[in-house]
């Protein structure tokens, strides 16, 4: 397994997210969001590592890390619930880590309007 600069699990299989000029408003915040998030440690090693955008022939393109193992649904069906109070806590501390991220995202103020929030 492929290791980043901090001994993290890094995938070597990436997604490429592309979108038309309609939808250019949507990729430029996304890549605000990701470029912001990724700064804070706390909430970059619980999310998708972004490696960056481009524009070419009036595309709009985000490289980013594939993550393996399918949704967050497709886990719950397929992993045998806790039945530990040790496995338990250590669930429910992981599945918070997860919503770092989520959290974190709507309280990133717009940098193009001062009192403007991203949404998802």
């Amino acid at each position: 397994m492929i290791q980043d600069e901090n001994d993290n699990p890094s995938s070597n299989t990436y997604f490429l997210k592309t979108c038309g000029e309609k939808d250019a408003p949507y990729h430029y915040k996304e890549v605000e969001a990701y470029t912001i998030l990724m700064g804070q440690e706390d909430v970059s090693r619980n999310m998708a590592l972004f490696h960056g955008s481009w524009i070419q022939n009036q595309k709009y393109h985000m490289l980013l890390e594939y993550v393996h193992g399918g949704t967050l649904m497709d886990f719950f069906r397929l992993t045998e619930a806790p039945s530990t109070e040790e496995d338990k806590f250590k669930f429910w501390e992981k599945l918070l880590e997860l919503m770092k991220p989520v959290l974190r995202i709507h309280q990133i103020p717009s940098l193009d309007k001062e009192h403007e929030y991203h949404q998802g």
